[in-house]
């Protein structure tokens, strides 16, 4: 949906808009990237818990350690910084009103 509409359905429904830094309208690419960033650690834990029957023998409580850690530093950083989220962080980006 990033790639169609520089962003998802629920930023239209909302009436928000990702700019770059600078003001301009995040490209295509830039959203892309954006919503990789904010599906990639939930998409590794689904893969570790629910991709092969050795890894839900074996790595559970891991990976679970790591989705906490990863939740706890996500709402830490949105503590420190609650106007832009870790996948704007990365991306140079940030959620705006139209």
């Amino acid at each position: 949906m990033a790639a169609i509409f520089r962003a998802g359905p629920t930023f239209r429904l909302f009436d928000l808009s990702i700019q770059t830094l600078d003001g301009e309208s995040a490209g295509r690419l830039r959203c892309v990237a954006r919503a990789v960033i904010a599906w990639l650690p939930l998409l590794a834990l689904a893969a570790v818990l629910f991709g092969s029957p050795i890894a839900r023998q074996i790595l559970p409580v891991p990976a679970l350690v790591s989705a906490i850690s990863i939740v706890l530093l996500g709402v830490a950083v949105n503590m420190v910084n609650p106007a832009r989220g870790i996948p704007d962080w990365i991306a140079g980006t940030s959620v705006v009103p139209r």
